[in-house]
């Protein structure tokens, strides 16, 4: 069984913020030149508010990504997500086995930040998603959380791996 999902943008927060920083990193500019004396530092400070906005349009609005269930011949399944920017060329990012993981959530309040000593890898196009899932996970390489927004389907077939690996390990 192979399943893939496209998550579509759900908010345009990003958008907004680099329009804002392209303003005012075009007043910043204009300023200097109406100000000779210390306009190095109107060309500075508009230079450092256009490094952010670049960060996030290759960060939120050039990113997409491409979720992945692949079952393999001999019945264990993972998840991939894989990376895009533009063209068709796709960078696998994150794979795991569902066996790996140990917990799955939607993103609310109570787990709006990683516990602490936690490195969680975030893997949403949007700057803060309306809905999103952080699924933990345990392997040799210790424990970490991963956030991104899969839909309903694949939401469910990861708590159901849990919820398998869970009753397996009860008996």
């Amino acid at each position: 069984m192979n399943y893939d999902y496209r998550p579509q943008r759900q908010n345009y927060t990003a958008h907004a913020i680099v329009v804002l920083l392209f303003l005012l990193s075009g007043l910043c500019f204009g300023f200097a030149g109406f100000f000779p004396l210390p306009g190095f530092l109107w060309q500075a400070l508009g230079l450092a508010v256009l490094l952010p906005a670049i960060q996030l349009i290759a960060r939120y609005m050039a990113s997409r990504y491409l979720y992945r269930l692949h079952t393999y011949e001999d019945g264990h399944t993972d998840l991939e997500i894989f990376l895009y920017r533009g063209g068709d060329k796709m960078q696998l990012v994150c794979r795991t086995d569902l066996a790996q993981i140990t917990a799955v959530a939607f993103l609310g309040a109570e787990n709006a930040a990683p516990p602490k000593r936690l490195k969680r890898y975030h893997y949403v196009q949007d700057l803060r998603p309306a809905q999103a899932t952080v699924i933990s996970i345990s392997n040799e390489d210790g424990e970490c959380e991963i956030l991104f927004c899969p839909d309903e389907y694949m939401h469910r077939v990861l708590q159901e791996a849990v919820l398998k690996k869970d009753a397996a390990k009860d008996q």
